[in-house]
C-alpha cells in the first residue's frame, strides 16, 4: 500500500503577510471611505444645486412637473447622503469577533446602499435639469 503524500506548510513571507495586512485594513476602513464619498456627494449636490439656482436667474425654477420631480430627487438625493453619515445602532456582541464582523458587513452593506440611492437619484436630477433647461 502507497503512503500517502506529506506536504508541509511554510509560512507566509513577509510580502504576502503585509498584503494580507492591507486587505484586512482596507475592509476595516471601508465604512469610513463611503462616509467620505457621502461628504463630497453632499457638497456636490449642494453646490450644483446653487449653479442651476443661479443660471435659472432671479425667478427660479419654471413650475412644471419636472423641474419639481427633479428638485424632489435631489433633495432626496441629499437627505440620502447624510443619511449614510448617520450612526445608525446595530446589534452585535462586544466579546464575538464574529458578531462583530456580522456588524461591520451590515454597516457596509447599509452605507453601500445608500450612497448608491443618493448617487442615483442625483444623477437623475441631474439630467433631467439638463434637458428641462436645453
Amino acid at each position: 500500500m502507497d503512503k500517502p503524500e506529506l506536504f508541509v506548510s511554510k509560512p507566509a513571507g513577509p510580502e504576502k503577510e503585509s498584503w494580507y495586512h492591507y486587505r484586512l485594513k482596507e475592509e476595516q476602513e471601508t465604512p469610513k471611505r463611503l462616509e467620505d464619498a457621502a461628504k463630497f456627494l453632499a457638497s456636490m449636490i449642494s453646490v450644483s444645486l446653487s449653479i442651476f439656482l443661479s443660471v435659472s436667474g432671479k425667478s427660479g425654477f419654471p413650475e412644471t412637473r419636472g423641474v419639481t420631480a427633479a428638485l424632489v430627487m435631489w433633495i432626496l438625493s441629499l437627505i440620502l447622503s447624510f443619511f449614510v453619515l448617520f450612526p445608525f445602532r446595530y446589534r452585535f456582541s462586544a466579546d464575538s469577533v464574529k458578531s462583530f464582523r456580522g456588524a461591520h458587513r451590515k454597516i457596509v452593506a447599509v452605507k453601500r446602499f445608500l450612497l448608491t440611492l443618493s448617487l442615483v437619484l442625483f444623477a437623475l436630477a441631474l439630467i433631467a435639469l439638463i434637458f428641462i433647461f436645453l
